[in-house]
């Protein structure tokens, strides 16, 4: 029997579908436990490293044994988000906000991109209103609907 060309296989998988997709293999999840059985010493002693002048031997291991730092919740009154005079009381909360310190410049940051991707939804919904009373009044040109 000869074989196509990419297709050394018969057709039909009688092994199941595989590994799920996303789904870590065996040797990754067992080097993740051994970590995981060490992490203190290997903390100790890359502490013990660095502090000798070593670190790159902490460094890495650091990196490996605490997750990476994800955003954290950005403590703010809610804002009013209502109407355009609502977004720029929000746009000056948040300034404030960050000339405070109470939130750094790039959670401001991020905040003011809500407000942003807010006014642009009012903006289309105050148009969309805008068009639809402008087609009601406008008188119908009979030509076109025949």
């Amino acid at each position: 029997m000869s074989q196509v060309r990419g297709k050394p296989f018969q057709p039909g998988n009688s092994f199941g579908r595989g590994r799920p997709r996303g789904s870590q293999n065996k040797a990754t999840l067992l080097a993740q436990q051994l970590l995981e059985e060490h992490a203190e010493p290997l903390m100790r002693k890359c502490l013990v490293e660095a502090l000798k002048g070593d670190r790159n031997a902490l460094r890495l291991c650091v990196e490996r044994i605490l997750p990476p730092c994800r955003d954290r919740c950005i403590q703010l009154p809610r804002l009013p988000i209502g109407t355009a005079a609502d977004l720029d009381i929000s746009n000056q909360r948040v300034v404030h906000a960050v000339t405070d310190g109470k939130i750094t410049p790039s959670e401001g940051e991020t905040v003011v991109n809500i407000l942003e991707g807010r006014r642009r939804i009012l903006e289309t919904r105050d148009l969309d209103s805008r068009l639809k009373a402008l087609e009601q009044g406008a008188p119908r040109d009979e030509r076109r609907a025949a």
